[in-house]
């Protein structure tokens, strides 16, 4: 029996969206169910890199929680650095700096 899957939505914010606006993020590691991301080395770290961006204003933290294979977020984007490069130029840094 086949299984639903999770649609792939677009990732770009619609133009009636106001500037400022917090976004539900969800990011999931490949392969599920190992703990990538929950670990005495790699959390802390994780963490220093979402707080850096956020100094650097290419996103605005509300809630950040890590789990074992995925992460979920709460942010808001600059105006400077559209959502889905501010993303996706964090999972890059971060699977290449942590092997995830």
């Amino acid at each position: 029996m086949d299984l639903p899957k999770r649609q792939k939505l677009p990732h770009d914010v619609p133009a009636w969206v106001e500037q400022g606006t917090t976004f539900f993020i969800t990011v999931c590691c490949e392969p599920k169910g190992l703990n990538q991301l929950c670990t005495e080395e790699k959390a802390p770290q994780l963490y220093d890199t979402i707080a850096y961006r956020h100094r650097l204003g290419h996103w605005w933290i509300r809630l950040f929680l890590l789990m074992p294979d995925h992460c979920h977020a709460l942010l808001s984007f600059s105006p400077k650095v559209e959502m889905r490069k501010s993303i996706s130029d964090w999972k890059r840094f971060t699977a290449r700096k942590f092997d995830i």
